[in-house]
C-alpha cells in the first residue's frame, strides 16, 4: 500500500512539474507576442456546436471555448477582451427557425460559459444562404453583447439582403470601444471544379475595406497560409493593387467580383468533403 502510494505522488510530482513547464512556455509566448506587436485569436472547428439541440454536444463545445480561453489567461492576455478573440460560428438551423437557434445559442453564451471565455467570444457569418448572415446575428450581438466578425467571402454566399458594405459597416459597430474590430478576407479556389466558397491557396485582392483601412485588422484565410500573407505584401511594396494572376478567371467566377454575391448549389457529399478538408 505503501508502495501504491509513492507511486501515485510521484506521477502528481511528475504532472505538476509539467503543468508548471506548460505555463512557464505559454506565458513566454504570450510576453513574446506582445513585444512583437502579434495579434493572436482562436478559430475553433466547426465541430463547436454550441447551439446543438444535443446536451452531450453543447458541454464538449463549451468544454473547448474553456480550454482556448484557459490558454489565454495563462499567456497573460488579461483582462479577457475580443482582442484575443476566440471566433466560432451559430452552426446549422438544426430543423428549426433560425431565431430559436440563435436565441439557444445565446442562452449558452450567457449562462454556461465563463466570464473571461464570454468576453473574448466572437461569432462569424457563414457561407450558406440557408444559414446566419451579418443581419441574422445582430439578435446575438443584442442578446449576449459579443461582437460580429465579417468574413467578406462568406458574404458573397449568404448576403442577408446587405451589400457587402452594408454588412461590413454593420459588423463593425458591435465591437466595443477600444478594441480594433477583426476581419477575413478569402477568395475563391484557383481551380473551377472546387466549390465556390471553399478557400483559395493565395489571393489576389485588392482588399477593399471601404476607406476605413487602418481601423480594421484583416485575417486573411488562405491554404497557403503565411506565404499568402508574404506574397501579397511583397505585392503591395512594389506597387501592386493586386498580384499578379494564376488562375483563369478572375476571382474563379467569371460572373462574380470581390463585392457581388455568388449562388452556389452544392451537395451534401460536397459540402461534407470540403469542411473534411478545411479541419485538417
Amino acid at each position: 500500500m505503501l508502495r501504491r502510494v509513492h507511486w501515485f505522488l510521484s506521477l502528481l510530482a511528475v504532472a505538476a512539474a509539467c503543468c508548471c513547464c506548460c505555463r512557464q512556455a505559454l506565458r513566454a509566448a504570450g510576453d513574446l507576442a506582445k513585444q512583437l506587436g502579434h495579434r493572436l485569436t482562436f478559430h475553433p472547428s466547426e465541430f463547436c456546436k454550441i447551439a446543438g439541440e444535443r446536451p452531450a454536444w453543447v458541454t464538449q463545445s463549451v468544454a473547448e471555448l474553456e480550454v482556448h480561453s484557459r490558454i489565454f489567461d495563462e499567456m497573460g492576455f488579461l483582462p479577457a477582451s475580443p482582442y484575443n478573440k476566440i471566433n466560432i460560428h451559430v452552426g446549422g438551423t438544426y430543423g428549426g427557425p433560425k431565431e430559436d437557434t440563435l436565441r439557444r445559442f445565446s442562452q449558452v453564451v450567457n449562462e454556461r460559459v465563463s466570464a473571461n471565455c464570454r468576453a473574448r467570444l466572437t461569432v462569424e457569418n457563414d457561407d450558406r444562404a440557408s444559414q446566419y448572415s451579418v443581419a441574422d446575428l445582430q439578435l446575438v450581438h443584442q442578446l449576449t453583447g459579443i461582437p460580429i466578425v465579417f468574413d467578406f467571402h462568406h458574404w458573397k454566399f449568404c448576403t442577408g439582403g446587405q451589400t457587402q458594405e452594408e454588412a461590413f459597416k454593420s459588423a463593425l459597430t458591435t465591437w466595443p470601444a477600444g478594441v480594433r474590430p477583426v476581419v477575413h478576407w478569402s477568395e475563391c479556389p484557383e481551380d473551377p471544379d472546387k466549390r465556390r466558397s471553399a478557400h483559395s491557396e493565395y489571393i489576389d485582392g485588392p482588399v477593399n475595406l471601404y476607406g476605413l483601412e487602418g481601423q480594421v485588422d484583416v485575417m486573411i484565410e488562405a491554404k497557403a497560409k503565411e506565404l499568402t500573407l508574404l506574397e501579397y505584401r511583397q505585392a503591395v511594396l512594389e506597387g501592386w493593387q493586386v498580384r499578379p494572376r494564376l488562375r483563369n478567371s478572375k476571382f474563379g467566377d467569371a460572373t462574380a467580383g470581390p463585392d457581388l454575391p455568388v449562388v452556389e448549389y452544392s451537395s451534401s457529399e460536397e459540402e461534407g468533403e470540403e469542411e473534411e478538408e478545411d479541419s485538417e
